[in-house]
């Protein structure tokens, strides 16, 4: 509190960390600034952390496990690939039941993650280009760091779930790609059933990690993201123009 040089501005933002409440001590104003701040900036923003670093670990755990897969398939000879199905369809099981429980696990949370990402980039933004007057540099350099921050965070949430399906749709390629030159005919039946198992498991439509099913991990949805941003930095580009223009 003691660096923003302005002191009405520091008065006011004391004000609203208290909830225009006036204990009249200074003293405890200032323990409870700190106080305040310190689990804003450090309990707060370590347990989101951990949360994205759990679900991002997740998400590159079970995508690493379907490329392995892929890499197996394709390099597995044409003999020990028609012996292996019966373990490549257990192994491919077991990666379908990991996504699916990351699915379960950090659906709600993934999804609070994201509105708390989208509610303090919009917040930073509009803080940033409607009260240009309060632009005092220490205040700049953070509201830019924080914007930075969670924008990143968000991105790497949407890229590291969108891997996911990506992953599935190659194995699924690849595996038919192995099976084309394979004559059905010349197969006994308990290898030809085998391979049957393994081809429905491999075409289970891709499994994409949602929030609430409200928000969909994908790939593309980071320029959805990103043309959200923009539009909502015009519209307030352009409502700024209209209060100087007023004024």
């Amino acid at each position: 509190m003691m660096t923003i040089p302005d002191q009405s501005y520091r008065d006011e933002y004391v004000q609203f960390l208290m909830y225009r409440l006036d204990f009249g001590s200074a003293v405890f104003k200032h323990v409870y600034y700190l106080m305040k701040m310190m689990f804003h900036v450090c309990f707060n923003h370590f347990c989101t952390s951990v949360i994205l670093l759990l679900y991002l670990t997740a998400c590159y755990y079970a995508s690493s496990s379907l490329e392995k897969f892929k890499n197996d398939v394709v390099s597995t000879p044409f003999e020990e690939f028609m012996k292996i199905q019966p373990a490549l369809s257990e192994r491919y099981c077991k990666i379908i039941v990991v996504v699916q429980d990351i699915q379960q696990t950090f659906s709600l949370t993934s999804f609070f993650l994201c509105l708390g990402y989208i509610a303090a980039s919009f917040t930073t933004l509009s803080f940033m280009l409607l009260f240009p007057e309060r632009g005092i540099e220490s205040l700049l350099f953070e509201n830019v760091f924080a914007l930075v921050t969670t924008a990143f965070h968000m991105i790497m949430l949407f890229y590291f779930g969108g891997r996911i399906p990506v992953k599935m749709v190659e194995v699924r390629n690849v595996f038919h790609v192995k099976c084309s030159t394979i004559s059905s005919g010349k197969l006994h039946p308990d290898v030809r059933m085998e391979l049957t198992a393994l081809s429905k498991l491999v075409d289970l439509p891709e499994i994409v990690l949602s929030g609430c099913d409200i928000l969909y991990y994908t790939k593309k949805n980071i320029f959805s993201a990103l043309g959200s941003f923009i539009t909502y930095t015009l519209l307030l580009l352009q409502f700024n123009n209209k209060g100087l223009s007023r004024e």
